[in-house]
C-alpha cells in the first residue's frame, strides 16, 4: 500500500508550483488544495474502516482456527451441603451440624490432532465459598477434586494414540494425566456420560501413567482389555523425588492393573460390564515428622454391571469390590486425638504401636437406580456397604462424604430437575452409619469400642444437599 503522507506531500508541492502555468489566483489555488485534502481525508477514513473490518475478519478466522484445533467445554457446579454428625467420645456421643457452600469449575478441552491421535484435558477448581487459601495437605491425586483454594489444577491432560489403525486388534496407548476419576456409575446420578475408566467404588484418584487398550471387537463383539501402569509419588513427602530415585531407601510406589470391558450389542438397552484387578506395591507414605516409609502392598479386584435406558426410562447398576492389604514391619509417626488431647503415635498399614507383618481383606458393594419420570424430572436411590477391612482407592472423590469408603452402610436418595439438557438442580439426602473406624492407617476398631471413643470417631453422618449443575 502507498504511503498516504507521501501522496499528500506530492499533491501539495504540485499545487503550489502551479502558479507559473495557471491564471488562478492564490486564493483559488488554496481552495483547490483544501478540496484535495478533504477528499484525501475521506479516502483515508474509508481505508481505516476497511482495515478495521479486515482485522476483525482475520481475527475471527484465527479464533475459528484455534477452536477447530481445540474444543472447549464447561462444567460448573454450585452446591450447598448441610452436615449433621454424631461423634463418639469416652463419656458420651456429641452431635453437631455445619453448612458448607461450595463451587466447582471444570474447563474441559479436547482436540482431534490427527486420525490416530487425540488430546483431552481438564482444569479444575473446587472451593468453599469465600475460601481462597490452599491446603497443601491435599495430595496431588486429589487436587481440584476436594475443596481447596481458588487455584486451577490440571485434573486431566492426556493423549490417546491409535497405533495400528485398520488392524484386526487395534491398540490405543493413553499417556499422561489420565481419566481415572469420575468412572462408572457416578455419572448416572450426575446425569452425564461416563467420564472415567474405573469403577468408582474401587478407584477415584487422579493418576499419571499409561493405559494400553486392546480392542477385541472383531473376535469378541463389544470386548476390550486394558493394561494400566501408574507411579504416584509419596503422599505429602517433603521431597517427592526421593520416591523415584530411591533416596532414603524408599522404593517406587507402583499401581498396575488389568481391566476387561464387555458390552452386549444385541440387548434392547445400553449396558456395560467390567471386571478389574488393580494391585499396588510398595505403598509409600510420609509421617508427621517428615520421614517416609514403604508400609506394605495391596490390591483391589471386582466387577460391575450397568444397564441404562431400560424401557427408555430406568437405569440400574451394581458394583462389587474386594480389597487386600499386606503390611510390612515399617511404621510412620502420626498424630491423633486421644481423650481430647493430641498425641503422637506410631502406625503401620494395619497396626498401631508395635510394627508387625499382617494381612487383611475386606469387601464392599454398591447398588443404584434412577428413574426418568419424564424429560425434566428424575429420581434415584443408592446403597453401599463396606466391611471392617474395606479400603478403596477413593481419596480423590469429589463426593463431600466419600460415602463409598464407608465401613458400614450408606443410603442416598435424590431428585433431579432439568431446566434444559445442559442445566439441572438436584436435591438429595445421604445417611452414613459407621460400624468401624474410618482411619486408613493403623488398626481398625469397632465403632463402640473404647479405642474408637478415644479417637473421637464418627458414629453417624448425614448430608442434605442442593446442587446446581451446568454442563456445556
Amino acid at each position: 500500500m502507498i504511503n498516504k503522507k507521501m501522496i499528500l506531500s506530492v499533491v501539495v508541492a504540485a499545487t503550489l508550483s502551479y502558479t507559473s502555468l495557471s491564471g488562478n489566483t492564490l486564493e483559488e489555488r488554496i481552495k483547490i488544495l483544501e478540496n484535495i485534502i478533504s477528499d484525501m481525508k475521506k479516502e483515508n477514513t474509508q481505508n481505516e474502516e476497511f482495515t478495521e473490518e479486515l482485522d476483525e475478519r482475520i481475527s475471527d478466522v484465527e479464533i475459528r482456527s484455534y477452536t477447530d484445533k481445540i474444543q472447549f467445554g464447561l462444567g460448573f457446579k454450585v452446591e450447598s451441603n448441610h452436615f449433621s454428625n454424631v461423634q463418639k467420645t469416652p463419656t458420651k456421643d456429641n452431635s453437631y451440624t455445619s453448612t458448607e457452600n461450595r463451587v466447582k469449575l471444570n474447563l474441559n478441552m479436547k482436540s482431534q490432532i490427527s486420525d490416530d491421535l487425540k488430546f483431552s484435558g481438564r482444569l479444575s477448581m473446587y472451593k468453599n465459598w469465600g475460601d481462597d487459601t490452599p491446603r497443601n495437605a491435599n495430595a496431588d491425586f486429589s487436587q481440584g477434586r476436594i475443596p481447596n483454594g481458588s487455584e486451577l489444577y490440571v485434573e486431566r491432560a492426556s493423549v490417546d494414540w491409535l497405533t495400528n489403525k485398520g488392524s484386526k486388534i487395534p491398540f490405543i496407548i493413553s499417556l499422561g494425566r489420565l481419566s481415572t476419576a469420575d468412572g462408572p456409575s457416578s455419572n448416572i446420578k450426575e446425569g452425564t456420560k461416563r467420564k472415567g475408566t474405573f469403577s468408582s467404588l474401587a478407584y477415584d484418584w487422579i493418576m499419571d501413567g499409561v493405559i494400553l487398550t486392546a480392542n477385541l471387537d472383531k473376535y469378541l463383539s463389544g470386548t476390550s482389555i486394558q493394561f494400566t501402569y501408574f507411579t504416584p509419588v509419596t503422599q505429602d513427602a517433603p521431597n517427592p523425588s526421593r520416591n523415584y530415585f530411591g533416596h532414603d531407601g524408599l522404593k517406587n510406589t507402583e499401581i498396575t492393573g488389568l481391566i476387561i470391558n464387555k458390552t452386549f450389542k444385541n440387548l434392547p438397552f445400553s449396558n456395560d460390564l467390567q471386571a478389574f484387578y488393580l494391585p499396588i506395591s510398595n505403598i509409600g507414605v510420609t509421617g508427621t515428622d517428615g520421614k517416609s516409609a514403604n508400609i506394605g502392598d495391596g490390591a483391589i479386584s471386582g466387577f460391575m454391571m450397568e444397564a441404562t435406558k431400560i424401557n427408555g426410562n430406568l437405569d440400574l447398576f451394581a458394583h462389587f469390590a474386594r480389597s487386600k492389604r499386606s503390611s510390612t514391619n515399617e511404621t510412620i509417626e502420626s498424630k491423633t486425638i486421644v481423650d481430647g488431647k493430641i498425641k503422637k503415635i506410631r502406625v503401620g498399614l494395619l497396626t498401631t504401636g508395635e510394627a508387625k507383618k499382617t494381612t487383611a481383606t475386606g469387601n464392599a458393594f454398591w447398588l443404584g437406580a434412577r428413574y426418568h419420570i419424564n424429560r425434566d424430572w428424575k429420581i434415584g436411590a443408592e446403597y453401599n456397604k463396606g466391611s471392617k477391612n474395606w479400603v478403596g482407592y477413593t481419596q480423590g472423590s469429589s463426593d463431600p462424604t466419600n460415602k463409598l469408603a464407608t465401613r458400614g452402610t450408606a443410603t442416598e436418595f435424590y431428585v433431579t430437575k432439568f431446566i434444559n439438557k445442559n442445566t439441572s438442580f438436584r436435591l438429595g439426602h445421604t445417611t452414613i452409619k459407621y460400624n468401624y473406624t474410618s482411619n486408613l492407617m493403623g488398626a481398625i476398631y469397632d465403632i463402640h469400642s473404647m479405642a474408637a471413643k478415644a479417637m473421637g470417631s464418627f458414629k453417624k453422618s448425614t448430608n442434605t444437599y442442593l446442587t446446581f449443575n451446568l454442563l456445556f
